[in-house]
């Protein structure tokens, strides 16, 4: 699939940048990470669980001039950039100049989402036979004896938090956490998936 799509975006997806997130983080603040097919494999629970909520999420229902505004303000714009710069440190330029490759117009993106919202159904539809049930994964993960929760990973709550809402930036690669933070989803999801605390 990697060679028919002509890059490894089949096989990489949202939980191999939160992967190199964490990879990087640790090194901008020199303390060791865990490999990176255990973090991938921690993160693959979570993004599956991602996908669980957003599929069963009722798309229609969202208000995407109210998102598209928001995001797009000044404020917003600010805010953002200084949440960047700060979790990034010196790596924000070169952040930057990545995250900048993926983003389009804002008219763009309202047609995007409206797009997404008229055709979810069928979206979903073609998704679903390519998703495994994260309660699966993490049985098989479990079976062979590999880590499956961040605790695991030697990381808390929070510092797993952050790698997840700052995993959208670090590449130029559109994925399930850039279409959860498209449609204003992630943090509350991610807060919401995290208090569950899916270890148990």
């Amino acid at each position: 699939s990697m060679v028919i799509a002509g890059s490894s975006a089949p096989a990489s997806g949202g939980e191999h940048l939160i992967s190199h997130t964490l990879d990087i983080k640790a090194n901008l603040e020199h303390k060791p990470h865990d490999f990176h097919g255990a973090q991938v494999g921690v993160a693959t629970i979570f993004t599956s669980l991602l996908y669980e909520k957003l599929l069963n999420f009722k798309v229609k229902r969202i208000q995407t001039d109210q998102i598209i505004q928001t995001q797009k303000s000044k404020k917003n714009q600010t805010d953002q950039k200084e949440r960047l710069q700060n979790y990034w440190q010196d790596l924000y330029p070169e952040i930057a100049t990545e995250y900048a490759k993926k983003q389009i117009s804002w008219e763009k993106k309202q047609a995007e989402l409206k797009f997404i919202q008229n055709n979810w159904p069928e979206i979903v539809c073609q998704l679903q036979p390519f998703l495994k049930p994260a309660a699966k994964i993490k049985r098989l993960l479990t079976d062979g004896g590999a880590k499956t929760h961040y605790n695991d990973l030697g990381l808390d709550k929070q510092e797993f938090k952050q790698a997840v809402l700052m995993a959208p930036f670090m590449r130029a690669r559109y994925t399930i956490l850039d279409l959860a933070q498209d449609f204003g989803l992630l943090e509350k999801f991610t807060d919401q998936i995290i208090g569950e605390d899916y270890h148990d």
